[in-house]
């Protein structure tokens, strides 16, 4: 196999490694405990973990959502592990919106900041901030494509 695509391989393995760690999932035992997490088989877990092969695209999305990190810097090690991450979930809802007549998705906005500011007491402090910024984000992407 090329250099390069064992390189990447293992850089992988090395921050999936990482995020275990993070997630507290033991050294001894940790393929299994892997494989158990996600549904797969120990064979794929392990393959993961030594930079043999990397998880279908959806699994690594559920990957990078369970352990908190950038789906991006989970596969590439590009951009920030999570400080202002874009999580995948966000990432989808902005493709769904930009797929939208721009008045419809200037109203998904609308309701989803009524929503959140109407559930204060679930959205509170940083959390409340960060969806508000997102938002705003959003808004901003949206104003500069039109």
């Amino acid at each position: 196999m090329p250099r390069v695509q064992t390189s990447i391989r293992l850089s992988f393995a090395s921050r999936l490694n990482e995020v275990c760690d993070d997630m507290k999932l033991p050294k001894h035992g940790r393929q299994t405990a892997l494989a158990k997490q996600f549904d797969v088989g120990p064979k794929a877990a392990r393959k993961w973990l030594i930079g043999d092969g990397f998880p279908e695209i959806e699994l690594a999305i559920r990957i990078a959502n369970w352990g908190n990190v950038s789906f991006n810097w989970l596969m590439t090690g590009k951009g920030p592990k999570r400080e202002g991450h874009a999580d995948t979930k966000v990432v989808v809802l902005g493709e769904v919106l930009e797929s939208m007549p721009p008045d419809d998705g200037q109203q998904v906005f609308d309701f989803i900041e009524y929503k959140i500011q109407r559930n204060e007491g679930f959205f509170v402090g940083e959390r409340l901030a960060r969806y508000l910024a997102m938002i705003d984000a959003f808004k901003k992407d949206r104003d500069k494509k039109a």
